[in-house]
């Protein structure tokens, strides 16, 4: 069913429809990334997960931003709690020890990233060297 006539001042849209439709009751989840104050409270306000990435010392400034945000911004209950995705940029290599610091500081995914590695190859080594990691 198509979204009735919307519009502003510089723009209109009118029998916009999208397919295919979300297969989630409610439709897909909501990532919010970035590492601004603004950017933690529109996580907390409307995501069902942020999305940051650094080293793991910058992680904790992370957290205290959306920790900081929370007191600032109600949340939604319908949200749930919010999932923290982290994309490690130090070091290259991530250990399963590392991981679990990572899960302990409240990281509930961990992506691992190749940088600055570019050759197929070397990015398949990278990838069999981390599918062991604890989950």
């Amino acid at each position: 069913m198509p979204c009735p006539p919307t519009g502003g001042q510089y723009v209109s849209f009118g029998d916009v429809d999208a397919h295919p439709r979300p297969v989630r009751p409610g439709g897909p989840r909501v990532v919010i990334g970035g590492h601004s104050p603004a950017a933690y409270r529109r996580a907390i306000a409307r995501g069902h997960g942020w999305f940051g990435n650094g080293t793991a010392a910058e992680l904790a400034t992370h957290l205290s931003g959306l920790a900081a945000a929370a007191t600032e911004i109600e949340r939604p209950a319908r949200l749930g709690r919010l999932e923290i995705i982290y994309m490690q940029l130090d070091p290259i290599e991530v250990t399963a020890d590392a991981a679990r610091r990572y899960a302990d500081l409240g990281v509930d995914r961990l992506l691992v990233y190749p940088l600055p590695i570019e050759s197929e190859r070397d990015v398949a080594a990278f990838l069999e060297r981390h599918a062991s990691l604890p989950c």
